[in-house]
């Protein structure tokens, strides 16, 4: 699969008095979540509260209206505008300081009873039987239906709320298979009743050596990989935007922060300014190419 996905993740940062609460707009235990943990944890003054507030174009809306606010969640920076125009527009990058923190890739993982190691096994299942697979998003959606397509396999959607929900419908046996970030499995990859098949990035992944690469396997490129960014509105008072933009920077520079996320499976890569507008317009162009091939509607 040609070109970088991008789930785009935005983390918002809010509060009355610069950061008393960090707004994650999705439920606990997600990948949003624990990204949103890690970066609270270099500002002392913040908490984290999970709202699940929706789409994520409706947390920019709360965002950029309350201008005294920074808020910090996780959400689709390209996807929903795409996918669901009627909601408040933005120039994001107008309206918005953005800064890319890194990727996450995705990773495909397998109930236990299916009795598959690898993705030979998994494409002798579906010839045995009828395979479901949970999602949760569009990004996740149109991951998994490249790699059926790439493995050459069918099998049937099932769509979950969020991403916790979609990985415990393969934990409980009510689907084959799944796709979600590696950040987000951190706390079950070892868990028994769940095969991990292969990751979704170009190259193996620190700290997680031993989990193949899905192109390695398939013998073709194929890579998936969700960003996690922190997007601060630049309606909020100057003094507010001017700490942000110090404060995002600086721990950028922080080993021990680089280190934090590689620990949960981010790998870090800073991009901003000129270099993320280009990134974006070159990620934008690509996913819109990728709704429309399967006409995904979230």
């Amino acid at each position: 699969m040609k070109g970088l996905w991008f789930l785009i993740l935005l983390l918002f940062f809010a509060s009355a008095s610069r950061a008393d609460v960090i707004y994650v707009p999705y439920n606990v235990g997600g990948w949003s979540d624990i990204v949103a943990r890690v970066v609270a944890k270099y500002e002392k003054n913040s908490l984290v509260l999970n709202v699940n507030a929706g789409r994520s174009t409706q947390g920019f809306d709360t965002v950029y209206k309350r201008k005294q606010l920074i808020s910090m969640g996780m959400s689709f920076l390209i996807t929903d505008p795409i996918l669901y125009p009627e909601d408040p527009k933005y120039d994001f990058l107008k309206n918005f300081d953005i800064f890319v923190l890194g990727y996450s890739p995705n990773i495909l993982f397998v109930n236990s009873t299916l009795n598959t190691d690898n993705l030979k096994d998994l494409k002798k299942s579906a010839l045995e039987k009828e395979l479901l697979y949970s999602t949760s998003g569009s990004f996740n959606h149109i991951a998994i239906l490249e790699f059926l397509s790439a493995l050459g396999i069918n099998a049937r959607q099932i769509p979950y709320n969020g991403g916790a929900q979609s990985t415990l419908a393969v934990l409980s046996n009510q689907v084959h298979l799944s796709m979600t970030n590696l950040t987000g499995l951190q706390s079950i990859i070892q868990n028994k009743n769940i095969r991990i098949l292969g990751v979704s990035s170009s190259h193996r992944i620190k700290g997680y050596p031993e989990i193949p690469t899905l192109q390695e396997q398939l013998n073709q490129p194929f890579t998936a990989l969700a960003y996690a960014m922190i997007a601060v509105p630049k309606s909020m008072d100057k003094k507010d935007l001017d700490y942000w933009h110090k404060f995002i920077l600086n721990i950028s520079n922080d080993r021990e922060f680089v280190n934090d996320l590689e620990k949960i499976g981010l790998v870090f890569g800073l991009i901003h300014g000129k270099e993320f507008e280009l990134w974006f317009q070159k990620q934008n162009n690509f996913y819109r190419k990728m709704v429309d091939k399967y006409n995904v509607k979230g």
